[in-house]
């Protein structure tokens, strides 16, 4: 609608909205051709151009930059935006095409998974712990109880490293100085000990069938969840 209306808006109304380059404001238009390409070379007015319009500032204060486009108040900027927008009232639908809709890059290695899911982890428990705090923000902005604990699990997700901690010194601890730490086989709490236990193991492994996975794939995903509870979730909440 913009692009027909062009003519019809006023100059300080659209660089509100997009931002003070004018070149930037000129591309708009349907039939835009750039007056600073000379040769079909980029000219060095056209290169300072494109730096500005690259800059961490350049949609501060626009519409642009607030209501248009992902949110940078945090490093995971995906999920903030989400929450902002449902905080708008948008409503989220599930697709799930059988043909693959997106392409994109993945890690390859140890490495790289821990370094990224530590920046990621980091600003989830920066947002939970934030004004936008989803138990306390969603319901403010008329987010549903259940909307908000779904958004907030997300957000304090990271947490989950200090009980795995705990799952992962304790029972050691308690067996090298002969503590008891579960309940006997003759005990009645020990079959609910091991109902929830393999309760837990059980619906992973169908999310994972569900998904087309194998029981390997299964492994291998409560391998890296192990090791990512214990390093890159941990860090990144202590960073937080």
């Amino acid at each position: 609608i913009l692009l027909y209306n062009y003519a019809d808006i006023d100059l300080k109304e659209l660089k509100q909205a997009f931002g003070p380059s004018n070149e930037f404001i000129k591309s708009l238009q349907p039939k835009y051709r750039s007056s600073i390409i000379n040769g079909g070379e980029s000219s060095k007015v056209l290169q300072l151009e494109a730096q500005f319009l690259a800059s961490c500032t350049y949609e501060k204060h626009t519409k642009w930059g607030e209501e248009v486009g992902f949110l940078y108040h945090s490093v995971v900027e995906d999920y903030f935006t989400g929450f902002m927008l449902h905080c708008k009232g948008w409503t989220s639908v599930f697709c799930n095409p059988s043909m693959p809709q997106f392409l994109g890059s993945a890690t390859t290695n140890l490495n790289d998974v821990l370094v990224q899911s530590t920046r990621w982890n980091s600003g989830l428990v920066d947002v939970g712990f934030s004004k936008f705090c989803p138990l306390i923000y969603g319901p403010l902005m008329r987010i549903s109880i259940l909307g908000s604990m779904v958004n907030a699990a997300i957000a304090f997700y990271p947490l989950y490293c200090f009980p795995l901690w705990c799952l992962a010194t304790l029972p050691q601890l308690c067996l090298l100085n002969g503590i008891p730490l579960y309940p006997e086989v003759s005990n009645s709490f020990f079959i609910v000990i091991v109902f929830i236990f393999l309760s837990s193991l059980i619906k992973q492994l169908d999310d994972v069938f569900i998904t087309g996975g194998s029981i390997r794939t299964w492994l291998y995903e409560q391998r890296i969840w192990m090791i990512m509870s214990v390093t890159c979730h941990f860090y990144g909440t202590l960073d937080a």
